[in-house]
């Protein structure tokens, strides 16, 4: 009954564009880098958690294509940020909405109302959109009427996939009663159930992975509900292309360094205390007897050569 009613939905959504005008967009291509750490799934970009993310951001005129009721503000400002692992699409998306809904939308009936925003993906090699078989169509609001947010897919899965049973996951914040941010991610494990469900392109999250994805916006304003889309709407050919790298994004840890080895001083060679200086050789004392016996002995002699010289002289 869900998917009947939702593709009722869509069909209806459809031919409400057909008065619409003509609107030729040539598709960008964009590299979706990968996460090097998951980012923390709560609602706001954490200090450092999406540096590097691919930004997308919803220019004015440029490239949008205004598609219920047509408001020019619509999106102005808003920005889609994608980064990517083995394990989920993650997303974070600002939307600078400037207006207040009447109401939230009832939670797990997604169907293009209310506050919030969507984004289509097609797999590498197109197909029909709005066809469970090649398009799937994932509906983000920040606010439903029993006051959490939810993620639904529209054509493949068509049922809220954020929780156990899916594994997705999203969280927001209100930076005022207008102005929102949504963060979440979509297991690729998601993306393995649609093969069940006849989904006929293979996406995976590898390195090298392509995939369309139309970004869309939804605003209410009061009782009034507008969308506007980056390229064309429900046309593969004009649908962005996404590439999934290994450029890295998001928080980057610093490289673990080892404490350095403290070395142990080298020893310090101890000092040969001098040497004693060799005492002066001693000039040994005259004792005081030798010297009174030597003044005697040379008084003797001194005695005899006087005497000797006395008796020549006679």
């Amino acid at each position: 009954m869900k998917r009947i009613l939702s593709l009722a939905v869509t069909a209806l959504l459809l031919l409400s564009l057909l008065g619409a005008a003509a609107f030729a967009y040539d598709p960008v291509k964009y590299d979706i880098p990968k996460a090097v750490t998951p980012p923390v799934v709560d609602g706001a970009a954490g200090d450092g958690e999406w540096d590097n993310a691919l930004a997308v951001e919803m220019m004015p005129l440029a490239d949008l294509n205004y598609v219920a009721d047509a408001n020019n503000a619509l999106g102005e400002g808003s920005v889609f940020r994608f980064m990517w692992d083995e394990s989920n699409l993650y997303f974070l998306i600002s939307v600078a909405d400037k207006s207040v809904p009447d109401s939230a939308p009832p939670y797990g009936d997604a169907l293009n109302s209310g506050d919030g925003v969507q984004f289509g993906v097609f797999g590498p090699t197109g197909g029909e959109a709005g066809v469970g078989e090649t398009h799937l169509f994932f509906t983000v609001h920040p606010k439903t009427d029993n006051g959490s947010p939810d993620i639904y897919e529209h054509f493949n899965i068509v049922d809220q996939i954020a929780n156990e049973t899916h594994g997705a996951k999203i969280a927001s914040t209100f930076q005022n009663d207008s102005a929102y941010t949504v963060e979440g991610y979509i297991p690729w494990s998601v993306f393995a159930t649609i093969y069940k469900n006849g989904f006929t392109d293979e996406i995976k999250g590898v390195s090298g992975q392509q995939l369309r994805i139309s970004c869309v916006v939804m605003e209410m304003n009061g009782g009034e509900q507008s969308l506007i889309t980056k390229g064309g709407w429900f046309d593969f050919d004009e649908t962005d292309t996404y590439t999934l790298t290994d450029a890295p994004a998001g928080f980057v840890p610093a490289p673990e360094t080892e404490a350095p080895v403290e070395e142990a001083p080298a020893p310090v060679a101890e000092e040969a205390p001098a040497a004693a200086a060799a005492p002066a050789a001693a000039t040994p004392a005259a004792q005081t007897g030798d010297t009174a016996a030597i003044i005697v002995l040379l008084a003797s002699a001194a005695a005899v050569i006087g005497a000797a010289v006395i008796k020549k002289r006679r």
